[in-house]
C-alpha cells in the first residue's frame, strides 16, 4: 500500500513490473510498500485479467516500436514506400494492457518522442 505521505487518500494497491530481476531487486528495497513482480509487459500473469484501474507505461511501448519501426523502414529500402507500418511489439503491449485493465480503466503511455504508428 502507498501511504497517504504521498498525498493519495485512501491507500491504493500498486503493482510494478519489470523484466529484470536486478532491477526488482533494487526496487524492493526502495519502494517496499509496492508489489514487485518480474514480468514481460506482453504477457502479464493470467490471474491479473481486468485487474488494474490505471496502468502507466514509461517507455515501454515506445521502445517497443521504435524496433517496429526501424523492422518496417528497412523493408522499405528498394521496396514499396506506400507499404503499411508493421507494429507487431507495440500492438502486442497495447492488447495485453487492455486485458488487465478494468472496463473503464486507464492507460497512461509516456513516450519520449513521436513514432510512426502512433501518426
Amino acid at each position: 500500500r502507498i501511504s497517504s505521505h504521498m498525498g493519495v487518500t485512501p491507500a491504493l494497491d500498486v503493482t510494478a513490473i519489470h523484466s529484470s530481476r536486478t532491477v526488482i531487486d533494487w526496487m524492493m528495497e526502495q519502494q517496499p510498500n509496492i508489489a514487485w513482480h518480474v514480468a514481460d509487459a506482453a504477457a502479464m500473469d493470467s490471474k491479473w485479467s481486468q485487474r488494474f484501474a490505471v496502468l502507466f507505461d514509461k517507455g515501454v511501448i515506445g521502445a517497443a516500436s521504435a524496433e517496429d519501426v526501424a523492422d518496417s523502414a528497412a523493408k522499405f529500402q528498394g521496396g514499396d514506400l506506400n507499404m503499411p507500418f508493421e507494429v507487431p511489439r507495440g500492438m502486442a503491449f497495447l492488447s495485453e494492457y487492455r486485458r488487465v485493465l478494468r472496463p473503464g480503466g486507464w492507460a497512461v503511455v509516456v513516450m519520449p518522442d513521436k513514432t510512426a504508428w502512433l501518426q
